[in-house]
């Protein structure tokens, strides 16, 4: 697949349809999982890089949601993504020294859970 970087914008929007209710989701987990990430103290180095893999997983979803790209829609990958987005917030949650983060953590992993399920029952259970 060859994106253009003027495509970047239209892959990272909202979408239609029923996107937009997964999109939003997605985008409420990347904010809560930055949030966390910026709360963690200078000695967490791995509760800090776990929530910026989550990040990054996060972006890998919106992409395939939006581009079917790097794996489409019914692909066991997409599934190991999403099950990525609800774990590790739930592991920074439990593992953290700081417990301010734990609430947006904690959130995270529950809208994280909420999104894998749906997901899981709208598209990939067919």
């Amino acid at each position: 697949m060859d994106i253009q970087l003027s495509d970047i914008p239209r892959l990272l929007g909202p979408g239609s349809g029923t996107d937009i209710v997964f999109s939003i989701a997605l985008y409420i987990i990347f904010f809560l999982s930055l949030i966390t990430m910026f709360m963690q103290s200078d000695k967490q180095l791995t509760a800090t890089l776990i929530m910026a893999s989550t990040l990054l997983l996060v972006i890998l979803a919106k992409l395939t949601l939006a581009a079917n790209a790097p794996f489409t829609r019914r692909e066991f990958g997409t599934y190991v993504i999403h099950a990525g987005i609800f774990i590790f917030p739930a592991l920074v949650a439990g593992m953290t020294k700081v417990p301010k983060s734990r609430g947006p953590a904690v959130l995270a992993a529950i809208l994280g859970a909420i999104y894998m399920f749906g997901f899981w029952l709208v598209f990939q259970s067919r």
